[in-house]
């Protein structure tokens, strides 16, 4: 796609990153990378997003370095991912589970009615109700991570 006139070749933008699990892709792009991760990237001129690989990514938005932050910190949010679903949670004295990371507490707790969960993070609850306690805990999770990024 490099070589063709009708495609941009900058002024793309990345609009989320998909892990492949083991580098099994080709970047749309280049057509040479193997890749894993795929930077799934949009353009204002062009019909159609576009899943290419960190390099082609920089280069299509101008910025390798951001390119490879972006993958960089998917990879890591991905790891804490892993390492928080292995967690043992505990249960309160109120029956609901808990836990302690670094110095922030989570809080699972079935809604009234009890076809929905909630958390609370830092006593803080949830404004969203969720299916099941497993999507809560997710949540939760994401509320963590945007708390550490403040």
């Amino acid at each position: 796609m490099w070589k063709r006139d009708d495609v941009p070749h900058s002024g793309w933008s990345c609009v989320g990153i998909i892990d492949l699990c083991e580098p099994v892709g080709v970047c749309e792009m280049c057509g040479y990378q193997i890749i894993r991760y795929v930077h799934k990237m949009a353009h204002p001129q062009y019909q159609r997003m576009l899943g290419v690989g960190c390099v082609c990514a920089g280069r299509m938005e101008g910025s390798p370095e951001a390119a490879r932050k972006r993958e960089r910190d998917f990879k890591n949010r991905s790891a804490r991912y892993e390492n928080y679903k292995k967690r043992k949670w505990r249960t309160s004295g109120k029956g609901n589970s808990y836990l302690k990371i670094r110095n922030h507490i989570i809080v699972l707790f079935p809604m009234k009615g009890g076809d929905k969960w909630g958390f609370s993070l830092d006593g803080v609850f949830s404004e969203s109700a969720y299916p099941s306690k497993e999507s809560a805990s997710d949540g939760a999770f994401d509320a963590l991570c945007r708390a550490e990024n403040k």
